[in-house]
């Protein structure tokens, strides 16, 4: 039932207690009339069973999506190593109609909506839950770190499409030889300026390079020959962009094969904090599209060298743990991800 109260010359205060509701729901107007009719409106959406939400800070009933989306990606996002991917992904969302609407205002079938459409439109399992992923993890921000509790995450009545669903199975081996690859990464033209070729060539040397350690494309244009040691053969990869980078894994040493080291010796960095190769991760991924176009690839990203190269490891009889530590893996479940044996070759082992 619902009890009015007057508490001033023009403050009526409005109690809705309910057996089948969790809590009292309070709220003050200043006419008798406006507390009436939200009374009469609250007790026939609890009798109809619709959601009732419980919103006590002012900030929670005015905070939008966009304006969420906006402050977590200059909050938090600054902050994780995959900075530049889920700013990407915060900038789709931001173009989206769900952008306009109040947090509290979208339910679990608007986004149940948004993963049927993506899904539909071809797009990847992995990439629509990290599209959904990042949308609860700016509601989550609003509940703990800005203080909204009582905002409610409809993303934990979404299902998912899983991790371990059509995972990627793409390799050099079997497609093209590795020399081939490299070598399309180098321009045709006879009009590239000396500087384009030499760029073209140290993106050649890092991705070598990315293939021989298996480290990601921003570890490749990160290192410096500050962090590396020749003598027992390993780099240092650090996380130094990252909030939480010492609990997440902190720094890692990798060991340097003797091409890796041979590929480190022939550049010339400008001193000893400056970068090996001089390319930047984005410059990378460009050389691989270049290179899958020029031999008619189909289906090749940057992201699959390191797939290549992780299976290559186990190909030269490393153990899993000796492998993880190369590539940074801290489970077996997301190293296999990135493992595909040749069966033939398995086949032979057999007898």
């Amino acid at each position: 039932m619902a009890l009015i109260e007057k508490r001033g010359p023009a403050q009526y205060r409005v109690r809705v207690r309910r057996a089948d509701l969790p809590k009292p729901i309070t709220r003050t107007f200043d006419s008798q009339e406006a507390a009436l009719k939200w009374a009469r409106r609250i007790e026939s959406e609890v009798d109809a069973g619709k959601r009732v939400l419980f919103l006590t800070s002012p900030e929670a009933r005015s905070l939008s999506l966009r304006e969420a989306l906006e402050r977590y990606r200059d909050e938090k996002t600054v902050h994780k190593a995959g900075a530049d991917q889920e700013r990407n992904r915060i900038a789709r969302w931001l173009k989206h109609p769900l952008a306009g609407k109040m947090l509290h205002q979208i339910v679990p079938g608007d986004f149940e909506k948004f993963r049927d459409e993506r899904l539909a439109a071809g797009k990847a399992f992995a990439t629509v839950r990290h599209e959904l992923n990042v949308i609860s993890q700016v509601y989550e921000a609003a509940r703990f770190s800005w203080r909204m509790r009582d905002l409610d995450n409809p993303l934990k009545h979404v299902k998912r499409p899983p991790a371990w669903a059509k995972p990627r199975n793409v390799r050099l081996k079997g497609t093209v030889s590795l020399r081939i690859f490299l070598a399309a990464v180098m321009p045709e033209s006879k009009h590239c300026t000396a500087e384009q070729r030499n760029g073209a060539k140290r993106c050649k040397l890092a991705l070598e390079f990315a293939i021989e350690t298996s480290l990601r494309r921003g570890e490749v244009a990160a290192i410096t020959p500050a962090r590396t040691n020749f003598a027992q053969r390993w780099v240092e990869v650090g996380r130094e962009g990252m909030l939480h980078g010492g609990l997440k894994g902190g720094t890692r040493r990798v060991a340097l094969s003797s091409r890796a080291i041979e590929i480190l010796k022939s550049l010339k960095p400008k001193d000893d904090t400056s970068p090996w190769f001089g390319v930047t991760a984005r410059t990378l991924s460009a050389a691989v599209v270049r290179a899958r176009d020029k031999l008619g690839l189909k289906d090749l990203r940057l992201h699959d060298l390191r797939h290549e190269a992780t299976s290559k490891l186990f190909e030269k009889g490393l153990s899993a743990i000796e492998v993880a530590t190369m590539t940074g893996h801290k489970t077996l479940n997301t190293l296999k991800r990135y493992t595909h044996p040749n069966v033939t070759e398995i086949a032979r082992k057999l007898g």
